[in-house]
């Protein structure tokens, strides 16, 4: 993640656009697919990713994240793509949910 912040800031610079325009992550997630991606790992992987954002959105003015998705498009698909949610496409909670409410909770204090 925070390679990847680096490097965009370094291009957008290369295309004229300064450090005061903010940079919005949108759509950054991890689909599950049990037992290869397992439910607890898309917990641990969200995690570190929304801390690296929150530890790191100072020096690259992160303003806003926005998690991909909320639910999975079909829990019994066997495309990956279709594993994205933090619930399940019947709105059964995958143990990333509760990670993601933890985190908004204890980031949002720290503002």
């Amino acid at each position: 993640m925070v390679n990847a912040l680096s490097t965009l800031r370094c291009f957008m610079a290369t295309a004229g656009i300064g450090g005061a325009t903010p940079i919005h992550v949108e759509e950054n997630g991890w689909p599950t697919q049990p037992p290869v991606r397992p439910y607890d790992q898309q917990a641990q992987v969200l995690d570190t990713m929304v801390r690296a954002i929150n530890a790191f959105r100072g020096t690259f003015n992160v303003t806003d994240y926005r998690w991909f998705d909320l639910r999975d498009h079909s829990t019994a698909s066997t495309n990956f793509q279709h594993h994205y949610g933090l619930l399940e496409d019947d709105y059964t909670p995958k143990p990333a949910f509760a990670a993601y409410g933890r985190l908004v909770t204890a980031l949002a204090r720290r503002r």
